[in-house]
């Protein structure tokens, strides 16, 4: 076996690759670990050694992803989980970066659950199941996704939040008579995630403003 050589070192900003004899791609480490292991042109490494090196650019290559994804929008832990796996990086290098940036406050699935909570509601009425089942395909874990459910709720009028989301969708069923109105009202709100209390609360609402318009 041929010995394994570093035929050329290449450096861009503080990027550093290297050309070894016995691969076919190079090896791409940040400047930081080709320093600390004093990498040189023409160095001979042990198997043991390029191992070590292609370990630390797989680190580096599935960090620089982490960061990419998460510079374009912020992810849930699962989120980014799953497009790190996507893209092949092995699941003990994926839980390494995880961890840091996690620890380091790049990934808060409780602040990135509560976002998405608050303006889905602003944007979209809905009750406490649809925002659960909304932010569990966002791979938030159910249990919090119920809570943070729970506390977006908890400072709104949920009969206003059902009669808001009625009024919109109200002109596809004003035309149609009183019980076909009331089924599919209920039918539709009752996708949007609100209870039957909640459902009936707004349509009644709406039905008796409309009652008022007609005898004004």
């Amino acid at each position: 076996m041929d010995d394994i050589k570093i035929k050329k070192i290449k450096k861009s900003g503080t990027i550093v690759i290297l050309y070894v004899n016995e691969l076919e791609k190079p090896i791409i480490l940040p400047e930081t670990s080709a320093i600390q292991h004093n990498l040189k042109t023409d160095d001979t490494l042990s198997s043991t050694e390029l191992e070590l090196l292609i370990e630390e650019s797989q680190l580096f290559a599935c960090q620089r992803e982490a960061q990419r994804l998460l510079a374009i929008r912020n992810h849930s832990i699962g989120e980014l989980r799953l497009k790190l796996t996507k893209k092949e990086f092995p699941l003990h290098l994926q839980k390494r970066v995880i961890n840091d940036l996690t620890e380091q406050g790049f990934l808060d699935d409780r602040a990135y659950a509560l976002y998405l909570a608050e303006r889905l509601v602003r944007q979209k009425p809905c009750g406490r199941t649809y925002i659960t089942s909304y932010l569990q395909q966002k791979r938030i874990d159910r249990k919090l996704a119920e809570e943070i459910s729970d506390s977006v709720l908890s400072k709104l009028d949920i009969n206003i939040q059902a009669l808001n989301a009625l009024k919109k969708r109200w002109y596809m069923f004003s035309h149609l008579e009183l019980e076909e109105a009331r089924k599919k009202s209920y039918n539709y709100l009752s996708r949007r995630g609100f209870s039957f209390d909640a459902s009936k609360n707004a349509f009644n609402t709406i039905v008796n403003e409309k009652n008022e318009e007609l005898k004004n």
